[in-house]
């Protein structure tokens, strides 16, 4: 029996303190994801062609905007307005893309925050009890 621990536990079991150093473990648990693999995956692929489209689309722009600067032909500034139109419209899909992927984990929460009770507690006797399934019953 130890009898210099401090712990009236390890006293009572006839177990001495663990010595050394201890080492914390990082924490394991990874909570459920409420979007399915499949969207997840989707949603990255998406997010990633659009964001190659926003930084072409950047470079193309700079190269686009010397070429008008040096021809002055309209037809080259209503490319160059209309490349712009383009990474802005990219840049608007992004987002959406985020607000999108947000409204399936809101629905995938709801669906199975729906199909599940977790605890049921019922006050009352049991004439009220009775009285209530009957109306349920109905």
């Amino acid at each position: 029996m130890v009898t210099n621990s401090l712990d009236p536990a390890l006293q009572s079991l006839g177990l001495s303190p663990i010595e050394g150093d201890f080492i914390p473990m990082e924490s394991v648990f990874q909570p459920p994801s409420l979007v399915p693999p499949e969207a997840e995956q989707d949603f990255q692929l998406a997010r990633g062609n659009l964001q190659e489209i926003i930084e072409k689309g950047k470079k193309a722009f700079d190269e686009l905007a010397s070429i008008s600067t040096l021809s002055q032909r309209p037809s080259s500034y209503e490319t160059l307005a209309l490349l712009l139109s383009t990474i802005v419209d990219a840049n608007k899909d992004l987002i959406d893309l985020h607000l999108k992927i947000k409204q399936v984990a809101g629905s995938e929460a709801a669906r199975t925050a729906q199909g599940s009770t977790t605890n049921n507690l019922f006050v009352g006797n049991t004439a009220d009890l009775l009285k209530f399934v009957k109306e349920v019953k109905k």
